[in-house]
């Protein structure tokens, strides 16, 4: 045996050792490991001949604990060589391992721990008070030593390993998304980086190519209108936005499926931009079939995501609605209504949606999924409340509670998920929080009640509201009862329909009734049971707010009466007292039968 093949065996059986122990490891067990194994022999060892793929797993996993203590991280800076020789290696494994270290020496060593922690390194590794104070792209960093970082990086998105890719684009979003400066840098072409990132996005490799895209808008998602003004000024998105073409229709859904992706996390400034680049090329998307689909739910997640309503607005119109206001007054969203551009998409999708019948069911599910993907912000359900297309939200209401039969059963599904993202589903959350649910302008809160009565009515099928719910719950179809119990969660979140319920005492019995339902719908129908008392609560205590032009506290008799009857069945549980995980440990575990999107 060569005396190199002794080495690695020894520096395999101590990584193995380490990698197997189940305890932290500190400092001293760092320093001890590399003093037995210092690095340029572990490195010398990892690029020979006879390393195998087992040793350069358990190497490299060893590695991945030892540098991400706080000693281990005071290294780095001295081992950026070893790490871009890791990057450079055949062994996939050694290249995750490369593409780890120069992640972190993008960072601080506070930021550095948190990152190596998300990797799977020490559990301890990378404390605030540990490393060195040059250790990164942060205050004091080198800034040479991190731009040559971020380059080697950005260059590693092409990796044909997607685990080394991955590796490579966790650690440039953390580093980009942790300052608007630092995205200006990763976007700049004049750094390596950004040469980088030109070089991918300019390339041949579609794959490759949205990676570099998402990375960009991952980085820049949450950020507010510095972020988006880097990305606008890059030109980076204009290109993602030109493989937005039907004549290449792979291409073309690769692109639409990307962009969903990122409307879901993008914040108001990120999302309008996003809009802006997608709404010169909505009409041709629309009008092929192959991309209708897809163009709608993304150009209605990324209105909704522009039109305002985030997270402080909904927080901001909770605390409005606690202390009485309600309605137009709860909430202060973004102005941004889309424009031309959102009056052409929400027409569109009521044309599908219109009394012609000329769309089949898969079409008008797409275009009431999409309006859903609209409602998921307090913005974008008051655009499609009160917006520049009345006919939409009455449209959505007739399918979801008109008469039985009227609508294909997948039609009428669709419908009630719409309607019940509409009435705020999941803004509410599982706290049913009334004022996260209601509209934020009062025309909109009186557009949803219009709607959901002219739906029930409308046909002359049922006398009110409660009458046509109660009919649907009598259908022997599971998916349309838990979509019904979902929308009848999210509207009992409102005084006017809590109490259209409580003066149906059939409908409150069937819901209140724990025998009603078997298994997971159980779940669901307590949901319902639980939003209803926690409106008849509110408003029996003088709390509830206006809803739109309708005040809550005219119902107040009316759900009152019902106090006593939702409180037993609450208290209750899913499956009544005595039944499988019944009472109080078993309330209300699941807030809404969520449609998948």
């Amino acid at each position: 045996m060569s005396g190199g093949d002794a080495a690695l065996q020894r520096l395999t059986a101590a990584a193995d050792a380490l990698v197997a122990s189940p305890l932290p490891l500190g400092d001293d067990g760092a320093r001890g490991f590399l003093e037995a194994h210092p690095l340029d022999e572990v490195f010398r060892l990892l690029s020979g001949a006879s390393l195998d793929k087992h040793a350069a797993e358990v190497i490299s996993s060893a590695l991945d604990k030892v540098l991400a203590t706080p000693y281990g991280t005071s290294l780095l800076p001295a081992a950026m060589g070893y790490a871009e020789a890791a990057l450079a290696s055949p062994q996939p494994r050694l290249r995750r391992l490369g593409a780890a270290q120069l992640g972190r020496l993008l960072l601080p060593p506070s930021e550095a721990g948190t990152h190596a922690n998300a990797n799977g390194g020490s559990a301890n590794g990378g404390s605030a008070n540990g490393g060195s104070a040059n250790g990164g792209g942060g205050s004091g960093g080198d800034a040479e030593r991190s731009s040559a970082a971020a380059g080697a990086l950005a260059g590693a998105l092409d990796d044909p390993d997607t685990g080394v890719a991955s590796e490579a684009s966790r650690a440039l979003a953390r580093f980009a998304s942790s300052s608007p400066a630092r995205l200006a840098s990763l976007l700049d072409a004049s750094t390596p980086a950004g040469r980088a990132l030109a070089e991918t996005v300019g390339g041949r490799d579609a794959t490759r190519r949205h990676r570099a895209y998402a990375l960009l808008v991952e980085a820049a998602a949450a950020g507010g209108e510095a972020a988006a003004g880097a990305l606008r000024q890059s030109g980076l998105l204009a290109r993602l936005a030109g493989e937005l073409d039907p004549s290449d229709p792979l291409s073309c859904l690769a692109a639409l499926q990307l962009l969903q992706q990122l409307a879901e996390a993008a914040g108001p400034p990120v999302a309008a931009l996003l809009w802006e680049q997608l709404l010169p090329r909505l009409g041709a998307l629309l009008a092929d079939a192959d991309t209708a689909a897809g163009a709608m739910a993304v150009a209605t997640r990324l209105l909704g995501q522009a039109a305002g309503g985030n997270a402080a607005a909904a927080a901001g119109g909770a605390a409005a609605a606690a202390n009485g206001r309600g309605g137009a007054a709860a909430m202060e969203v973004d102005a941004f209504s889309g424009g031309e551009g959102a009056e052409r998409l929400l027409r569109h999708l009521a044309s599908i949606l219109d009394d012609r019948g000329d769309a089949g069911p898969a079409e008008e599910v797409a275009a009431l999924d999409a309006a859903g993907q609209l409602a998921l912000t307090p913005g974008g359900a008051d655009l499609l409340a009160a917006g520049p297309s009345p006919a939409l939200l009455p449209a959505i209401a007739s399918r979801a509670l008109g008469r039985a039969g009227s609508a294909a059963p997948e039609v009428r599904v669709a419908a009630l998920h719409a309607l019940a993202a509409a009435a705020g589903g999941e803004r509410a959350g599982a706290a049913r929080d009334r004022g996260a649910a209601l509209l934020p302008s009062g025309a909109g809160e009186d557009a949803l009640r219009a709607a959901v009565f002219s739906g029930a009515v409308g046909a002359g099928w049922a006398a009110a509201p409660g009458e046509a719910v109660l009919a649907l719950l009598q259908q022997p179809f599971a998916d349309l009862r838990a979509a019904l119990y979902r929308c009848v969660a999210a509207l009992s979140l409102r005084a006017w329909f809590a109490a259209e319920v409580a003066a149906s005492p059939a409908l409150l019995a069937r819901l209140c009734d724990p025998r009603a339902e078997s298994g997971q719908m159980c779940q669901w129908r307590h949901s319902a049971v639980n939003a209803l008392l926690a409106t008849a609560e509110e408003v029996s205590a003088g709390a509830g707010g206006d809803e739109g032009s309708a005040p809550a506290a005219a119902r107040r008799g009316a759900l009152a009466g019902a106090l006593g009857q939702l409180r037993a069945a609450a208290a209750a549980g899913p499956y009544g007292a005595a039944g499988a995980g019944g009472g109080a440990a078993a309330h209300d575990q699941h807030f809404v039968a969520s449609r998948p999107r």
